[in-house]
């Protein structure tokens, strides 16, 4: 640019310019000196910067002064040394006398710190890639620093085939905790050995948006779906037991929610859980994001009264054949583990819903099974809970159905094999249970006096009370009145 020639020192010029690579152009006349050649002293800060000699043509200049002499122009470069990304003030003096003189136009300049080479962030986000300069002939070796949030996150050595090269390109790839970060993070990339940062730094990662739903547990079956909305790409989850990691999940089935709202078609999800991490009681499942974040729904808790259930689903809907003994050996076997006291946790409706899923098990497979196996079956799971220490409450949902259900040769049978084992009293005690459902009532009666009676010292307590109950909703009050009093004798 030119400028009008400044009234407070007899040099009139201008600074036009001033280049990011540190190139000062501009021009200056000395009205007392036509005709010769004038040299000035660049000054940043006071700091003595460059020389500037007036020798380079701007007729421009020359038509504005309305001089025949053109020579008035000047280009000086600044050294590296400046080159820090600071702002510095411009003035200049006189090459011979120090005169100060005062040369409009630019008055600062602030140069950006030289680069060691160029870094930029991947589209995924995952990754940082660019090239380092330097990577002379003397060394093979270039070693680079990453830094999150001005704290050193990791040192990469940069290596090239070719010795002559002169820059090495790389691609780094970054911490998972950035990556995964729902916040963004500031990185810059070092040359260690010139201490510069690399063209592009710093720049800031991308926030990930996550999104996803921990939606059933049903046995041992987890289903769900995740999503990252910032990158598009399959999403993994991380499934927990009790905070203990067990596996990753890949969400890759077809969604046709997920697809309206986010417009991802793949986010679904159905894993199993392992058979070996579930025991007696209950677990907690929890299905984290990468950052560590639990996805909404999470955390779950199972039981083994889930898990069985789950077993028990799968026979109702099954289609057993005559001679499927195995069928109603897995039966007997779920019900017998469903009537573990330590298998019966709390909410009670778990067990109210595994006894009334019993009973609809029952109606389809009663005539299916060989007799005898199927007499073990029914059995167990006609009296599911009436012996567990909360016997009464599972017998309000176990009588009703029980007295709906007419004789019948398996159940004859069962009960015939539970005369044979009399001396348990668990069995016996099941038996009885059967017997006032089937209106046998003295037998019945029979019975649980006879458990009451042979019951351990410190189990007649129990014993007592959970028989007493056991009659009264069957309708034999005088009876259990009966029983309470021989307690009170004993």
């Amino acid at each position: 640019m030119l400028s009008e020639s400044c009234s407070m020192s007899p040099i009139i010029g201008c600074v036009d310019r001033v280049d990011r690579d540190g190139t000062v152009v501009g021009w200056a006349f000395d009205p007392r000196m036509p005709g010769e050649t004038l040299g000035l002293i660049l000054l940043l800060d006071n700091v003595r910067a460059a020389e500037c000699i007036c020798e380079r043509a701007r007729p421009d200049a020359a038509a504005m002064l309305s001089i025949t002499y053109e020579a008035v122009g000047f280009t000086c470069q600044l050294g590296g040394e400046f080159f820090d990304d600071t702002e510095r003030a411009i003035s200049f003096v006189h090459a011979t006398s120090g005169e100060p003189v005062a040369l409009p136009g630019a008055s600062s300049v602030r140069l950006p710190s030289k680069s060691a080479g160029l870094v930029a962030l991947d589209a995924d986000g995952r990754s940082l890639t660019g090239f380092v300069e330097g990577h002379g002939s003397s060394r093979r070796l270039t070693l680079v620093e990453v830094v999150v949030d001005g704290a050193p996150a990791r040192i990469v050595s940069l290596s090239s085939k070719n010795a002559d090269e002169t820059s090495v390109a790389f691609k780094i790839a970054l911490p998972a905790a950035v990556v995964d970060s729902p916040l963004a993070h500031e990185i810059s990339v070092r040359h260690i050995e010139t201490g510069r940062h690399l063209t592009g730094s710093p720049l800031f990662s991308k926030v990930s948006r996550r999104v996803g739903s921990f939606d059933t547990l049903t046995g041992r079956t987890v289903q769900g779906w995740g999503a990252d909305l910032s990158s598009r790409r399959v999403e993994r989850l991380d499934l927990f037991c009790d905070d203990k990691f067990v596996k990753q999940v890949v969400c890759l089935d077809p969604r046709a929610d997920v697809k309206k709202v986010y417009g991802i078609g793949a986010g679904g999800f159905t894993e199993h859980l392992p058979v070996d991490i579930v025991h007696a009681g209950i677990r907690k499942i929890d299905l984290r994001f990468a950052d560590g974040t639990s996805v909404s729904g999470s955390p779950r808790y199972l039981t083994e009264l889930d898990l069985e259930l789950g077993g028990l689903e799968w026979l109702l809907f099954g289609e057993p054949a005559a001679d499927n003994d195995d069928f109603a050996d897995e039966l007997r076997s779920i019900a017998q583990i469903l009537t573990l006291p330590a298998r019966n946790a709390d909410p009670k409706f778990y067990r109210f819903r595994t006894t009334e899923l019993a009973y609809e098990l029952i109606a389809r497979i009663i005539f299916a099974f060989s007799a005898e196996r199927a007499a073990h079956a029914i059995v167990t799971l006609a009296l599911l809970g009436v012996h567990s220490c909360r016997g009464a409450e599972d017998f309000q949902v176990v009588l009703p159905v029980l007295q709906r259900l007419p004789p019948f040769a398996p159940l004859g049978l069962g009960l015939i094999d539970l005369e044979r084992q009399r001396r348990r009293p668990l069995n016996r005690l099941m038996l009885a249970g059967v017997l006032l459902a089937q209106s046998e009532d003295q037998k019945a009666i029979d019975i649980i006096f006879e458990h009451f009676l042979e019951a351990p010292e410190g189990q007649s307590d129990g014993i007592a009370k959970l028989s007493a109950e056991m009659l009264i909703r069957s309708g034999q009050g005088n009876v259990a009145a009966e029983l309470l009093m021989a307690k009170l004798i004993q």
